[in-house]
């Protein structure tokens, strides 16, 4: 048993290729026979599918031999086991040329085992010496967990993909360009999950188990899963993922698989993943631009409406120093027959006759009481500027002097 063999039973095959104690310190006893490494993840992934079809008969391989699962269990991985993959990860590391990089999802994540990790859960206190296991096989072997980076945009922005590459379209360069101007930047909005892609692409293999999956898609819980990818270039980059898919309800089936994908099958997705930023980008800016037409739309209603209501008030001004002349000049002002008076009380007539001293007047209405007497001659308030006034009809004939009348202006 080489130390590949061995590395991948002790990560992927617990129960069945190092159950016992003696399997295990066979393989111990073989860790220094200077095995062969590959120069690439590629290689290294061959070597794992190859021990998958020794320990599972029946393992079935996917999507261009790029994918293996094992036959469905009827046991579960613990979390604290799939942590002691020390070895493969030195073998990865080995095999990477490049930028190497281990990620495993939280505890917390492990759809099956949040319950072992979640205080609220009435089982927590139960798993003491599990959750115990876990952490001291992380502590002790001390994994490499840190990743250069797991999200689109932080890969383009350090270089580890050049996202136009995938995107070259006008469109998409006027997006990043400029995204900051209109608050939705690439860093903010195009935070796509490398490992979101990657468990998609393992979706796409569609294991048909009826025990595990439903409606001929894969229906369970990844738990867990941990990737190790190796970026050798810009846009160049290889990623293993290992794992086990346990049915969504329910306890006693599981599959384990192994996969290994590149930049090519990742293309397509990361590609439509720049065409959904362009299309939130040119979503917002729409919104963003209506909202600044529509901001500038009210500030020019606002000027407008402000120079009318200066307007209005200048004239209002005028009309009234010019109504108060009018009173004022009442005495040596002439008059001509159906001339159209007010008297003081704001009564509206016509001339009927004229002599020196008095006139004749028809009185045809009288405003409301709401006015201030002396409404046609300066105490016209400014809110009434320019409007229609409620009156009385009124119809009567009488005679007033010359000085209790005026000039005024009216429709009736």
């Amino acid at each position: 048993m080489n130390k590949l063999l061995y590395v991948t039973c002790i990560v992927l095959l617990v129960q069945s290729c190092a159950s016992t104690v003696l399997k295990r310190q066979e393989g111990n006893a073989n860790l220094n026979a200077a095995p062969k490494i590959s120069e690439n993840f590629e290689g290294v992934f061959i070597d794992i599918a190859d021990a998958f079809a020794k320990a599972y008969p029946g393992t079935s391989k996917q999507l261009n031999k790029k994918f293996v699962s094992s036959p469905v269990q009827p046991e579960f991985w613990y979390p604290h086991i799939f942590v002691a993959d020390v070895e493969l990860q030195e073998v990865l590391k080995s095999s990477c040329s490049g930028s190497f990089g281990r990620f495993q999802e939280s505890p917390s994540s492990f759809g099956r085992y949040y319950q072992y990790f979640n205080r609220q859960n009435p089982d927590y206190k139960y798993h003491k010496r599990l959750r115990e296991s876990y952490y001291e096989e992380k502590q002790k072997h001390k994994y490499d967990i840190e990743y250069k980076s797991i999200w689109l945009n932080e890969m383009h922005e350090k270089q580890d993909i050049d996202l136009f590459k995938y995107n070259n379209s006008d469109a998409f360069r006027d997006s990043v360009t400029n995204g900051e101007k209109y608050d939705y930047s690439i860093s903010g909005n195009l935070r796509v999950s490398l490992l979101t892609l990657l468990k998609r692409k393992i979706r796409e293999t569609k294991i048909n188990d009826k025990k595990i999956t439903e409606y001929n898609n894969i229906g369970g819980n990844f738990e867990p899963l941990v990737s190790y990818f190796c970026f050798t270039d810009i846009n160049k980059f290889e990623v293993i993922a290992l794992g086990q898919i346990t049915r969504k309800s329910g306890f006693g089936y599981s599959v384990q698989f192994s996969g290994y994908f590149n930049q090519d099958d990742f293309k397509q997705a990361i590609t439509k993943a720049t065409d959904d930023y362009v299309a939130g980008f040119q979503k917002q800016r729409m919104i963003t631009e209506q909202t600044v037409r529509r901001k500038e739309l009210d500030k020019l209603k606002q000027i407008r409406k402000v120079e009318a209501d200066k307007k209005k008030r200048i004239e209002h001004t005028e009309q009234i120093a010019l109504s108060k002349k009018t009173w004022d000049n009442r005495f040596n002002t002439t008059y001509k027959l159906g001339d159209s008076v007010c008297t003081w009380d704001n009564k509206m007539a016509f001339i009927e006759q004229k002599t020196n001293e008095k006139m004749k007047i028809l009185i045809k209405g009288e405003l409301a009481s709401s006015y201030l007497p002396g409404y046609f001659f300066g105490h016209q308030p400014l809110y009434d500027y320019d409007k229609s006034f409620k009156y009385e009809k009124e119809e009567s004939i009488t005679w007033l002097p010359r000085n209790q009348i005026g000039h005024c202006g009216f429709n009736l």
